[in-house]
C-alpha cells in the first residue's frame, strides 16, 4: 500500500481516505479513516461523501423475516418454547404491522425459518421472492448473516 511506503505523505493519506469513504458505511474502516483524518488534519466533509438514497414511497412494503423459528420442533403445548424469544419477536412484528396498517402503512411480512443453520440460510437466499423484499430482518446470529448481507447489498435491499 502506498501509505506504508510513504507514511508521512499527506496526499497518499488523502487519497486513501477518499477511497475508503466511498465504501458502504457498514464496510468502512472507520478507525483507519479517523486516524488518518486526525493525523494529517484532513477535512472529513470534503473527502467522505455519505450518499443518502432518496426514500422510495410505495403502497406497501415487503419485510422478510429470517429467524430461527425452528418450526419442525414446535409443539402445541403451553410450555415455554426453546425459541420463545423469536416467537415473541415475530408476534411483536405482526402487532406492529397491524398498527401501521391502521395508520395507512401496509406491510407484508414474509417469514423464513433458517433453523439457525448457515446451510438453510444460503438456501433462503436462493428464493426468487426474496428479491422483492424491501427490508430483511435477521438472522439473529452473526455466522448466518453473511450470505444475507451480501445478498441485500447486491440487490439493494435494506
Amino acid at each position: 500500500m502506498i501509505l506504508e511506503d510513504y507514511p508521512q505523505d499527506r496526499e497518499a493519506a488523502r487519497a486513501l481516505v477518499k477511497l475508503l469513504g466511498k465504501q458502504p458505511v457498514h464496510m468502512q474502516e472507520t478507525e483507519l479513516i479517523d486516524s488518518l483524518l486526525n493525523r494529517f488534519d484532513l477535512p472529513r466533509e470534503q473527502l467522505i461523501s455519505i450518499e443518502v438514497p432518496k426514500p422510495i414511497l410505495k403502497e406497501s412494503y415487503r419485510v422478510a423475516l429470517v429467524m430461527p423459528f425452528l418450526a419442525a420442533s414446535l409443539d402445541p403445548s403451553p410450555i415455554k418454547k426453546r425459541n420463545q424469544f423469536v416467537l415473541d419477536l415475530y408476534d411483536g412484528m405482526k402487532l406492529a404491522a397491524d398498527t401501521l396498517s391502521k395508520m395507512g402503512i401496509k406491510l407484508e411480512l414474509l417469514a423464513y425459518d433458517n433453523e439457525r443453520s448457515l446451510k438453510t440460510t444460503k438456501k433462503i437466499v436462493d428464493f426468487e421472492e426474496l428479491k422483492s423484499a424491501d427490508l430483511i430482518v435477521g438472522p439473529l446470529f452473526q455466522e448466518e448473516s453473511v450470505p444475507l448481507q451480501e445478498y441485500a447489498l447486491a440487490n439493494q435491499i435494506n
